[in-house]
């Protein structure tokens, strides 16, 4: 929005001290949500997007100029685009400066210094090394994200062991039978339902046949068909 605010009044000022000649103007932005903004109620639009159309209504009475505002995917290897996100992202990671700074630079500096901290404790601490094993961090390219609610939510149990089966509830239940609830024979620990439990996978190997009627292998990472089907498994299987 400030971008915006600059670009217009930069070129009123040209206008008005003639080192430009009148034309129509387009700008260009891939901020959508500006552009939406704009047509917001005048007494709701934020500050800089109510100076930018005092200043655009000033260049039509003033210079019958009219401008348009153009929005543009961001990027599209425009390489002025480009060398100007790359520059803001550097600026993010220089040191504070005493002059005050807009809630979104605030909150852009903020939201980065979490993200680091927040990977270094994942990177070296000492809970959830399964997981970590498998995602060293959040990865929008884990199919996971695909799933239903209800369909994350167990993966993402079952991949932290954090789950209503035996192992886990023994940890805070005082002489909790913690056997397989199918079989009786081993501990119920995710690897056991998922792989070992004899009743719930009566013949061994790559397509096995089991009692919820799967035929493809189980897995808690994969692409979205494979935790899909290890969803369903666990909620029927959980719920017998």
């Amino acid at each position: 929005m400030v971008a915006i605010q600059n670009a217009v009044e930069y070129i009123e000022e040209r206008l008005n001290e003639k080192t430009a000649q009148p034309s129509p103007i387009v700008l260009f932005t891939d901020s959508l949500s500006s552009l939406q903004a704009i047509e917001s109620p005048a007494d709701t639009l934020p500050e800089p997007l109510a100076k930018t159309l005092a200043c655009v209504g000033r260049l039509q009475e003033k210079h019958k100029i009219r401008t348009t505002f153009q929005y543009v995917p961001g990027h599209v290897d425009v390489e002025g685009s480009v060398k100007a996100d790359l520059l803001a992202k550097l600026g993010t990671k220089l040191d504070p400066v005493d002059e005050p700074q807009t809630f979104e630079q605030a909150r852009t500096i903020v939201d980065e210094w979490a993200r680091n901290k927040w990977s270094k404790s994942w990177e070296n601490g000492n809970t959830g090394r399964e997981v970590w094993q498998n995602l060293k961090g959040p990865s929008k390219s884990d199919e996971w994200w695909q799933l239903n609610r209800e369909e994350q939510v167990t993966i993402a149990r079952y991949r932290t062991g954090h789950c209503p089966i035996g192992a886990y509830f023994a940890k805070f239940k005082p002489n909790f039978d913690s056997r397989c609830r199918h079989c009786q024979d081993d501990v119920e620990t995710v690897n056991h339902i998922l792989y070992e439990c004899a009743k719930l996978h009566p013949k061994q190997g790559h397509l096995s046949e089991t009692k919820a009627g799967l035929h493809e292998e189980l897995a808690l990472y994969g692409d979205r068909e494979a935790l899909r089907r290890t969803a369903a498994f666990l909620i029927r299987v959980i719920r017998e």
